[in-house]
């Protein structure tokens, strides 16, 4: 560490230049205080330098005295007594002083926690505050950690860290061990947001497409040169979970889409009629299979659409499953399904034909057989849209 600049500061420091003292203070922490680890005259000139502006009441006397029993390399490690200076360098004048405080109280690892503590220094740090900061104290309103649970306090506090994290990340360069770890807090507290859009329990009420626009940025953050960043209690799974519970509920569900969430997660979901097999262009009684679908009824219940041709006739069949619904009559069964905005038909009068069947693992379905058309006559239903097989087909292979 020993150099021009140095040795520049320290005689000029030596002479009782306050400006020189705050200087070399600075100069040791940017080149790393860890260098001074082994230099007991280094560490001596910081203790008294630092003294030395606590004596003249400025604040950042206080402010390295307080990192100097904080990181236990200047002087042994007091985490009491670095709480008292980061107070003390608040009192005169550096917020922030309150603000490392409250983070001694939060985490509880040098003194003993104290959560009540911590809210009141963050609070008494002003509007200053590092956006990680912030963002604890969206965690301490969410799971009241020192005061009583306000999803409106959590939800600002979270809003607002996500202003920093993504200020600091636009405008600042910065080592990637720490754009990463900036990046999974970004990520946390847009999930945590994302959260309460959809759950609309906030002033804010709901809002699935903001929601579903911020997780997929938090999913985007933990991908390429950040996928190895800890997400600190926020995992993909989880923000996978809160994009499938979107689809849900806008019932944006369908095709492959549905397909691949139902596999992926089959306990998210009633039992759905799954074709995992390749289904042939025609069948052994030389019917034509025509295409699929599949989509959501209402909530967790899916459902799985097959289109098929024979003897002049077009029918689509629509598998839902029985399970909790039993007792239900054949009309109010497709008003269900037709209130999902599958499809209708064009002129009243028409109703499908619906059966039970069950399949090799149990799960009893409805089947309701709806003719779409006769002949070369037009279509009797609007909506009813299919894929071709070949596009499952193609999928259940790989």
């Amino acid at each position: 560490m020993k150099g021009q600049n140095y040795d520049e500061m320290l005689k000029q420091a030596q002479a009782g230049n306050l400006d020189a003292m705050r200087a070399f203070l600075e100069y040791v922490y940017e080149t790393g205080v860890e260098a001074v680890a082994d230099d007991d005259a280094a560490k001596a000139h910081m203790v008294r330098f630092a003294q030395a502006l606590m004596d003249e009441n400025d604040p950042m006397g206080f402010y390295y005295m307080a990192t100097f029993y904080e990181n236990g390399v200047v002087l042994p490690e007091d985490g009491e007594e670095a709480a008292r200076m980061y107070i003390k360098a608040g009192e005169h004048g550096a917020a922030f002083g309150y603000e490392y405080a409250g983070h001694l109280y939060y985490a509880g690892e040098l003194v003993k926690q104290d959560y009540g503590r911590a809210l009141e220094l963050f609070e008494m740090s002003g509007d200053k505050m590092q956006p990680e900061t912030i963002y604890i104290l969206g965690d301490m309103y969410r799971l009241g950690l020192g005061t009583e649970l306000s999803a409106d306090d959590a939800f600002t506090h979270y809003t607002y860290a996500i202003m920093g994290f993504r200020k600091i990340l636009e405008n600042e360069e910065l080592p990637e061990d720490h754009q990463a770890y900036l990046c999974s807090m970004l990520a946390r507290a847009e999930f945590h947001v994302a959260k309460a859009l959809i759950k609309g329990d906030t002033e804010m009420g709901k809002d699935l497409k903001e929601a579903e626009g911020l997780l997929k940025d938090a999913a985007a953050l933990t991908e390429g040169e950040y996928e190895e960043s800890v997400l600190y209690g926020v995992t993909k799974e989880m923000i996978d979970e809160a994009l499938l519970e979107i689809q849900k509920v806008n019932k944006t569900l369908t095709g492959l889409q549905m397909v691949k969430a139902y596999r992926a997660h089959p306990e998210d979901f009633l039992p759905m009629m799954d074709f995992t097999e390749p289904v042939p262009a025609r069948d052994e009684y030389g019917g034509a299979n025509i295409g699929w679908n599949a989509g959501l009824l209402e909530g967790n219940r899916p459902f799985f659409a097959e289109c098929w041709a024979i003897d002049q006739m077009t029918v689509l069949t629509i598998y839902v499953s029985a399970d909790g619904i039993e007792d239900i009559s054949p009309e109010e069964l497709e008003k269900m399904v037709q209130e999902s905005g599958y499809y209708s038909y064009v002129e009243p009068g028409h109703k499908a034909s619906v059966k039970t069947i069950t399949n090799t693992k149990g799960d009893t379905f409805f089947a309701l057989d709806i003719t779409v058309g006769i002949d070369e006559e037009p279509s009797m239903i609007n909506g009813g849209g299919i894929y071709r097989w070949a596009k499952l087909n193609e999928y259940n292979r790989t």
